[in-house]
């Protein structure tokens, strides 16, 4: 009798392989899931924390408020950052007058509180020593260790590179002396960062940007080549 032999490896191995593709789906969605749960997690604790942090500086006297604009700049944030900033500038003239005698320390330290000054009332921000006021813009600029606070030259110039820019003729000296600093000015965010690594931004450049405004030069554009501005600075400045 001829034997008829019937084969169902083929079968099965698909039924395998279907039932271990399911089971590692079913693992990728439950390891998605897990993150996800875990994101949202954060982002409410973040938000929790963020909340505590604001009614805790609301309650904070004006003295105090400033100390943890000082410890923020300390870190090095932006005013466009720093929720102590924000809270005193919207206190305004209520917290500006306390300002004006507080600001002391002629280093960065001091940065968003003489920022918040002269967002508040520029009349208030003028009330503060030249000199001090040179110092702590000076330091800033000199011995951050992230750029964003002044902005990018060629792009836009933030509210720290502004106030550099109005401070006019009383500052040119100090920036001057910045032209031999060719320490890196990086910069974070994406963005920005490319556009950095493009430039290779250093100190010196940023303050050749701000001596050509305050020249009155308005149509100067930032060269890419860190060569270029370098011939610039000899030239012109003989540094």
């Amino acid at each position: 009798m001829k034997k008829i032999y019937f084969f169902f490896f083929p079968a099965l191995l698909i039924m395998g392989f279907s039932c271990s593709t399911g089971s590692q789906n079913k693992a990728a969605d439950n390891e998605m899931k897990a993150k996800d749960a875990k994101m949202d997690s954060m982002t409410k604790n973040a938000a929790t924390v963020r909340a505590a942090y604001l009614k805790e500086l609301k309650e904070m006297k004006n003295e105090q408020l400033m100390l943890q604009m000082d410890k923020e700049s300390d870190r090095g944030l932006e005013p466009f950052n720093s929720l102590a900033y924000k809270e005193a500038v919207n206190r305004g003239q209520a917290i500006g007058e306390n300002l004006v005698s507080m600001i002391k320390a002629p280093s960065k330290t001091s940065l968003l509180s003489l920022l918040a000054l002269n967002t508040i009332n520029p009349e208030l921000y003028s009330k503060v020593d030249l000199s001090l006021r040179e110092a702590i813009l000076l330091d800033a600029l000199k011995n951050s260790e992230l750029y964003n606070t002044f902005g990018l030259p060629h792009v836009n110039t933030e509210q720290a590179g502004m106030v550099i820019i109005r401070e006019g003729k009383n500052i040119r000296k100090g920036l001057i002396e910045l032209l031999k600093d060719t320490k890196p000015a990086p910069v974070w965010g994406s963005e920005d960062y490319t556009e950095y690594l493009i430039y290779k931004y250093r100190v010196c450049d940023y303050a050749l940007f701000y001596l050509m405004k305050i020249d009155g030069d308005e149509q100067f554009v930032m060269p890419q080549s860190p060569e270029e501005r370098d011939r610039i600075i000899k030239e012109r400045f003989k540094i």
